[in-house]
């Protein structure tokens, strides 16, 4: 037996209001499942997928893509029958047969409180893309003595300072010139469109266990100094909010972390860490600084070559600034 379910848009945040509807991802007539991602929207903060709370078959859309619509308004109507959602290892799942219901604990030790609604808004498109993505992560060490001696350098002979983040969001988008399945996202399982700049996001923590991932978009190539200011724009930019990106950084060379393995989320196709500095030994059997760099990413779309090459050129960009800024081999 089916019911017809109106779904609303959901309230995405406490000052959100209206949002814009960004892209129909199903058309009347198709088949959705639960948490299946029906429609991208635009907040004044995110944009974001809104999934589907029932199975069903889409009955009606009655919204268009362009349109800014109120919260709680009717966007979508579902013929279908609506399934019990438990967050955990089979998040959204039941096994057959058995009825699950959400564990809630009446221990007075225990207490409550609802996740910020991004933060919602992520877990359901982390849980996509594991179902979706076939990630694959490979590793390689930088030695961070390039990193000290570019930014000892710029700070003798310029009023301008840069960040090591600065210098590796530069490497990364100027390798992403020259390998543009980094600047792709996957159409279906036949077809990718590539975009002609290198849209970056800065993985960024905004307090209350919320993350947001605003972009940088690098076109024409421009110097470290360049992609310096505009990433200090960015982050000091209290409305800046998380937008598409193909390729996204985790920086945490600054938080005591050596080893991490980044999850890509759909529809980025790579992630890149970066690790906390360590004393190492290069090649040579020199002792050194080093960082390790993780790089994780769709092998749908990239195989594991084509992935080592780019963070290959990700390192030799560091190295090739160091000579010629520094004079040094």
């Amino acid at each position: 037996m089916s019911n017809l379910f109106e779904m609303r848009v959901p309230q995405l945040g406490e000052s959100t209001r209206s949002v814009k509807v960004l892209k129909l991802l199903k058309s009347e007539g198709d088949r959705v499942s639960a948490d299946e991602s029906l429609l991208e929207v635009e907040t004044n903060k995110a944009v974001m997928e809104i999934p589907a709370p029932i199975s069903g078959v889409v009955n009606q859309i009655l919204v268009d893509a362009g349109a800014t619509i109120d919260v709680g308004e009717i966007i979508v109507r579902i013929d279908g029958q609506n399934p019990v959602h438990v967050l955990g290892d089979n998040f959204g799942q039941k096994r057959k047969g058995e009825q699950r219901v959400p564990r809630v604990s009446n221990d007075p030790a225990w207490r409550q409180e609802n996740l910020p609604p991004l933060q919602v808004s992520l877990i359901k498109n982390m849980v996509h893309s594991k179902r979706d993505i076939v990630q694959v992560s490979i590793e390689s060490q930088v030695n961070w003595s390039y990193i000290d001696d570019l930014k000892k350098a710029y700070r003798k002979s310029s009023a301008d300072k840069i960040s090591s983040l600065g210098l590796f969001t530069w490497a990364c988008g100027e390798a992403m010139r020259s390998f543009d399945k980094f600047r792709a996202r996957l159409i279906d399982d036949a077809r990718i469109e590539i975009n002609e700049s290198a849209h970056i996001g800065i993985a960024k923590s905004c307090g209350d266990d919320v993350l947001l991932t605003p972009v940088i978009t690098l076109s024409g190539g421009p110097n470290h100094f360049e992609v310096q200011s505009k990433l200090k724009a960015l982050l000091s930019d209290a409305n800046a909010s998380s937008a598409y990106h193909s390729v996204s950084i985790s920086d945490m060379s600054a938080f005591d972390t050596i080893r991490g393995t980044p999850i890509v989320v759909s529809p980025s196709v790579a992630t890149l860490f970066i690790g906390t500095p360590y004393w190492g030994f290069d090649r040579d059997g020199s002792k050194v600084r080093i960082s390790n760099l993780i790089l994780s990413f769709d092998h749908r779309v990239i195989n594991g070559v084509y992935a080592a090459n780019f963070l290959s050129r990700i390192k030799r960009n560091i190295a090739s600034l160091r000579r010629r800024e520094c004079g040094a081999a």
